[in-house]
């Protein structure tokens, strides 16, 4: 009897234990969906950023050259001599202009990563919108592609890191930086908050998380005081990670 019952219980128990993990699956499945709908928007509005500043910045260039270019023409038979001081001017214009031009392609073509990059970027224009912070991002080297699970971890990272800024560092500014070395992403995230390193830090929910998603692909991470004041998150993350788990 004490056997028969010893079974029961130790097959209701495997039962139990395989519909906890089917719904911790299935919640997993929704978090990662929600990160990816999440990034998809900031990926569409850092789009809709790069297209405006297209119209707005070569397309003022290019109307620009075309004003002076019908100048010129009317200048060339009377006055050649004017025209020709005009010509520097114009090839400084289609300078700046193909400058820009350079600029947005290289945008666009980080935007064929997928949602790795732009993403973040769009996250950033997103929290600058809200925030009377001023932040910068940066690029300090080339950026290869992402895997999904490597881009949702640093979406959600920098996406922490940015609310801790706005809800706890009292900031005039914030400074993101990204580069790839030696195989390894690093993410810098330094602000000039109130911290001065004079009290240690306590890991709230938020550094918590910041520190087990970097684990989560064989990562590391520090937190340190800024000089001369702030905060200072460096986050290492391997380029080919893809055992990421929420």
């Amino acid at each position: 009897m004490f056997a028969l019952i010893g079974i029961f219980f130790g097959i209701r128990s495997i039962k139990i234990r395989k519909e906890a993990y089917k719904k911790l699956e299935e919640a997993h499945s929704e978090l990662l969906q929600s990160s990816v709908t999440s990034m998809k928007y900031a990926a569409l509005e850092e789009r809709t950023r790069l297209s405006r500043e297209i119209h707005d910045g070569i397309g003022h260039q290019l109307t620009s050259l075309i004003v002076q270019l019908q100048a010129l023409e009317l200048m060339l038979p009377n006055d050649p001599k004017e025209a020709s001081k005009l010509v520097s001017q114009l090839l400084q214009i289609s300078r700046n202009a193909m400058a820009e031009v350079r600029i947005a392609v290289k945008e666009w073509s980080d935007d064929e990563m997928g949602l790795g990059l732009i993403a973040l970027k769009g996250l950033i224009s997103q929290t600058q919108a809200r925030s009377s912070i001023q932040f910068s991002f940066c690029e300090d080297s080339e950026i290869s592609e992402w895997s999904m699970e490597t881009s949702t971890v640093l979406y959600r990272i920098l996406q922490e890191s940015l609310t801790n800024i706005l809800r706890h560092s009292n900031a005039n500014s914030a400074q993101i930086h990204m580069s790839e070395i030696n195989d390894n992403i690093i993410l810098l995230i330094s602000d000039d908050g109130k911290y001065i390193g004079d009290t240690p830090l306590k890991p709230g929910f938020g550094i918590s998380g910041i520190v087990n998603r970097c684990e989560s692909l064989g990562g590391t991470c520090s937190i340190t005081p800024n000089s001369p004041h702030g905060l200072k998150v460096q986050v290492i993350i391997p380029c080919n990670s893809t055992n990421y788990k929420e």
